[in-house]
C-alpha cells in the first residue's frame, strides 16, 4: 500500500502523537496477499524482516520492517471484526478477522504478555484471549516449520541434541575462571570478602548471562546453549541459579545422573552443531 492509501485507511499520526507499537514479537504466517508476494515463499527471517503493529486514529498498520524499508498493510477499525489468541504447548497463534480472509500470526509463548497487554489496550478492537477457535492444520504447519527452522523447537527427542558431559565440564571450568578473575579484581579494588564476593559475582554472572542472553561465555566457546526441556527459550533461570549455589551441586552430574540445576529447572543444555545437523537431515 502507498503512504496515501495507508493514511486514507487508518489516518495520520502527528508530531508528538502517542505511538503505540508492538514490535518484533509476531511471526507472519498468512492472510495478507501483499506480504505473501513480497516474501515469495520465504519467511520473514529469510528476508531479515520483523513484524510491527502500529495503532493509528482510524485503525492499525501491520508492517514488515527491514532495515530502513518496510512493507505496510492498513486495516480500518470498521473492517477489523475480531482478534483472537489461541495458546498451544509451544507457541500461540493470533487470528485477525478482517475482510473475507483471516490474517494469521504466530508467536513464542515467552512473548504472550507483551502481545496481550498491547491488544487489551486497544479499546476499538474486540480482543479474545485464550479463544477456542479452530486453527487450520496448514496454518499450524507453517508456524511449526518456521519455529523448527529458526528456533530450538524440534520435533525430535531432546536427548539426540544434548551437549556431552565433556562440553558441560569445559563450560563449568571456563565460567568459573571468569567468575574467579572478576572476584579477584573486586577484592583488589574494593577489598570485598573473598567468600561473599565470589557468591555475589557468581549469582550476578549467571543471572546476566543465562537470564538476558540465554548462554554463558563457556557455552559460547563450546557452541552449546541452555533451553527448556521442550526446546523453547529458557524461563527458569532463577531456579537454575539457586540450585547452583547448593554445596557440592556439581557432583550431581557424575555418572549418568541429570544435574540438579537442570532437573529442578526443567532445562537442558543442547549442542548447537548436533541440532543443526539433525535439522538438515529432517
Amino acid at each position: 500500500m502507498t503512504k496515501r492509501e495507508i493514511n486514507k485507511e487508518v489516518g495520520k499520526t502527528f508530531f508528538l502523537a502517542d505511538d503505540d507499537t508492538l514490535a518484533g514479537r509476531l511471526i507472519y504466517i498468512s492472510g495478507i496477499k501483499y506480504f505473501d508476494e513480497y516474501l515469495n515463499g520465504k519467511d520473514q527471517k529469510d528476508v531479515r524482516a520483523v513484524v510491527h503493529v502500529k495503532k493509528r486514529p482510524k485503525g492499525i498498520i501491520l508492517g514488515l520492517y527491514k532495515h530502513f524499508s518496510s512493507k505496510k498493510f492498513a486495516i480500518n477499525y470498521k473492517d477489523l471484526k475480531h482478534v483472537a489468541l489461541m495458546k498451544f504447548n509451544r507457541y500461540s497463534i493470533l487470528k485477525i478477522n478482517a475482510f473475507e480472509h483471516p490474517i494469521y500470526f504466530g508467536l513464542e509463548n515467552d512473548n504472550l504478555y507483551r502481545l496481550t497487554n498491547y491488544f487489551s489496550r486497544l479499546k476499538q478492537i474486540s480482543f479474545e484471549e485464550n479463544a477456542k477457535v479452530e486453527i487450520p492444520e496448514n496454518i499450524k504447519g507453517k508456524l511449526e516449520l518456521f519455529l523448527k527452522k529458526n528456533t530450538d523447537v524440534l520435533q525430535i527427542k531432546t536427548n539426540k541434541i544434548l551437549a556431552s558431559k565433556t562440553k558441560r565440564f569445559f563450560n563449568f571450568i571456563i565460567d568459573m575462571c571468569i567468575v574467579s578473575i572478576i572476584e579477584i579484581l573486586f577484592y583488589l579494588l574494593f577489598n570485598v570478602s573473598v567468600s561473599i564476593g565470589f557468591l555475589l559475582i557468581y549469582i550476578c554472572y549467571y543471572s546476566i548471562t543465562e537470564g538476558a542472553f540465554k548462554t554463558t561465555a563457556g557455552k559460547l566457546i563450546t557452541n552449546t546453549k541452555v533451553v527448556n526441556s521442550d526446546g523453547t527459550a529458557i524461563t527458569n533461570v532463577f531456579i537454575r541459579i539457586v540450585c547452583r549455589i547448593i554445596p557440592f551441586e556439581a557432583l550431581s552430574y557424575l555418572g549418568k545422573s541429570i544435574g540438579w540445576h537442570d532437573r529442578f529447572s526443567k532445562t537442558v543444555v543442547i549442542d548447537k552443531k548436533l541440532r543443526k545437523n539433525l535439522q538438515l537431515i529432517e
